[in-house]
């Protein structure tokens, strides 16, 4: 049975483009940028605090077994070596 697509929302970007003499094309979205995270860790942390149990990544050894890393494991993680790399005033 095929999965009905008909009320996925796609996106309709309005744009503009510019053609310079040299060949080069300028890309220009019309709409302003919605909200974004303040760094690339910060919707992570988020995804930690709700379902730190779920899992985040998983990866088989050489032997096919299954290695599993949480959200929760993963952003403590993410904060020692934060705390590492401050602790060498980097």
């Amino acid at each position: 049975m095929a999965e009905d697509l008909s009320d996925v929302a796609l996106w309709s970007p309005s744009v503009r483009s510019e053609t310079r003499t040299d060949g080069s094309v300028l890309v220009w979205q019309e709409e302003p940028l919605g909200p974004y995270p303040r760094c690339i860790t910060e919707r992570f942390m988020d995804w930690a605090g709700k379902v730190p149990d779920r899992i985040w990544i998983a990866e088989r050894d050489a032997g096919g077994a299954w290695h599993e890393t949480s959200y929760g494991e993963g952003a403590a993680r993410i904060r020692s070596i934060g705390t590492a790399l401050v602790g060498r005033g980097l």
